[in-house]
């Protein structure tokens, strides 16, 4: 099982105007986008790998200066506790630093195999790229669920070829 982190386990409480308008005015992102990630596909595409570099910067600071708190999907993190029987993976636009820190305080950092992150991939979901950092060859595609709640999540298990479950808790 695959889970998104923010609006998915937990919500997290950071301005994602202030980002989005960083991007506008900093970087040039176009205007005509509105998803976070699809800006920083954008400029990646745009820019190329020094631009990746200061996007992961950029990602760091910003969510360490605006995490202003969090609520948790307990019923989610519940089933993540309890159910020892699956392999759980993370698959977030967030950073490893809030990924960990968030996952630690609400008490399930350790039942995740791994974590792709922003920090992880050089394009953010819907781009398949994160899945490649969890799927394993010896592994049906079928044998994998992502859990998450936006549209690029779904478009990032529809490009990796895998099934995809929507979370609407916060919604």
């Amino acid at each position: 099982m695959i889970f998104d982190l923010d609006e998915t386990l937990v919500k997290l409480d950071i301005n994602w105007d202030l980002y989005r308008q960083k991007l506008w005015k900093e970087y040039g992102a176009s205007r005509d986008i509105y998803s976070p990630n699809i800006l920083q596909n954008e400029l990646v595409t745009q820019y190329g790998p020094d631009m990746v570099v200061s996007l992961k910067e950029l990602n760091n600071q910003f969510e360490k200066e605006n995490l202003k708190g969090y609520k948790v999907n307990d019923e989610l993190v519940k089933f993540v506790k309890n159910n020892k029987q699956y392999t759980y993976y993370l698959w977030t636009a967030n950073t490893i630093a809030l990924a960990k820190k968030v996952l630690g305080e609400i008490g399930i950092l350790d039942r995740f195999e791994r974590i792709v992150s922003r920090d992880t991939v050089d394009y953010q979901k819907p781009n398949s790229e994160g899945f490649s950092q969890i799927y394993s060859k010896t592994e049906s595609k079928n044998a994998y669920l992502f859990i998450g709640d936006s549209p690029t999540d779904k478009g990032a298990c529809g490009s990796a070829g895998i099934d995809f479950f929507a979370v609407t808790f916060f919604k």
